[in-house]
């Protein structure tokens, strides 16, 4: 009976671990609807979570690649916003012109992290903050730290960016969907993508199964930049301005909504759908914050920054007992 009921225990603490993040999200779900379940549960409030939960979450899909591959990016908060001005921008000329711009410029930045890091061998979290501020400093100077509104906005990006199903789900909400659903098919049946679970984990086991550790690392930050340019897009075709200020902590949020979703900072280990639900989760936390009446909504970052360091300190335990199941199964 004993070795059943702590089979059973095992199996039940591997199903809870596994599926955790959405334990999260029903949990605060469920704190919602206990402080104003009307409110909450109606259509117009959850699609204001979703748009909440999009910026974030297109942004902690990109950095989450970086996290896997063992590496970081925190220059997306300062990115997203100047590839919104670029497309902005060349909004007046032409919507072609509008995608494309912020893309190549998202592209050119995440080669240049890539290439700073795999190839310079400095530091991801040197590299990405000295990115960060510099991009910083391009913004202030191409604004002068005003709200830009283009004079002669393309009136397709204005039609793509007011687009909705049922007058309720944005683009920027199916975008966001889509986007996950298809990170998530990439990671499970391309080689490329499953190699930065290799490379998180251990380096030089990746390059002793022939993985390409450089190659890796540079499609992540590539990608991770690319996500942020789309996010860029999608902010700015929607509101029809621009501000420097816009993505200000936001790459701690994305962060956050990686660990929350269960990817390992450590690097190696969970899912890209992971950082979905945890978006959902930070945008529902805000979402109950500013609905209540009983305690300030500043506590929203009390409590975020809390719950970070709860399920990391899960996470070094969870990797401490990994790392000794291991042990013991090798003396076996």
């Amino acid at each position: 009976m004993g070795k059943i009921n702590v089979k059973t225990t095992a199996k039940l603490g591997h199903k809870l671990a596994k599926n955790s993040t959405l334990i999260g999200v029903l949990v605060v779900v469920l704190i919602g609807c206990l402080i104003n379940g009307r409110v909450f549960l109606s259509i117009d409030n959850i699609a204001n979570v979703g748009r909440q939960a999009t910026i974030r979450g297109l942004l902690a899909c990109g950095i989450s690649l970086t996290i896997i591959c063992g590496t970081i990016d925190l220059s997306i908060s300062t990115l997203f916003p100047l590839c919104g001005l670029v497309c902005l921008y060349f909004s007046n000329y032409s919507v072609v012109l509008a995608f494309a711009m912020p893309l190549l410029v998202a592209g050119t930045i995440g080669t240049l992290n890539g290439l700073l890091i795999t190839k310079g061998k400095l530091h991801p979290w040197i590299v990405t903050i000295a990115v960060q501020l510099g991009l910083n400093g391009v913004n202030l100077m191409l604004t002068q730290g005003n709200t830009y509104k283009p004079s002669n906005m393309s009136s397709a990006l204005k039609s793509f960016g007011n687009f909705s199903v049922l007058k309720t789900i944005d683009i920027e909400l199916i975008c966001f969907v889509v986007l996950y659903v298809i990170m998530s098919r990439l990671v499970k049946s391309k080689p490329a993508f499953r190699s930065m679970y290799a490379v998180g984990a251990s380096e030089e086991s990746a390059v002793m199964m022939g993985v390409n550790v450089n190659k890796t690392k540079m499609l992540a930050h590539i990608l991770c930049s690319l996500f942020a340019g789309i996010t860029g897009i999608l902010q700015v075709s929607s509101s029809g301005a621009g501000k420097v200020t816009s993505g200000s902590g936001y790459e701690m949020y994305a962060i956050a909504a990686c660990v929350l979703g269960g990817i390992h900072l450590a690097g190696g280990r969970g899912k890209i759908i992971g950082a979905f639900w945890g978006a959902w989760i930070l945008a529902f936390l805000n979402n109950i914050f500013n609905m209540q009446q009983y305690v300030n909504p500043i506590w929203y970052q009390v409590v975020v920054g809390l719950l970070v360091i709860i399920v990391v300190f899960a996470q070094a335990l969870s990797n401490k007992m990994h790392a000794g199941f291991k042990k013991e199964t090798t003396r076996i």
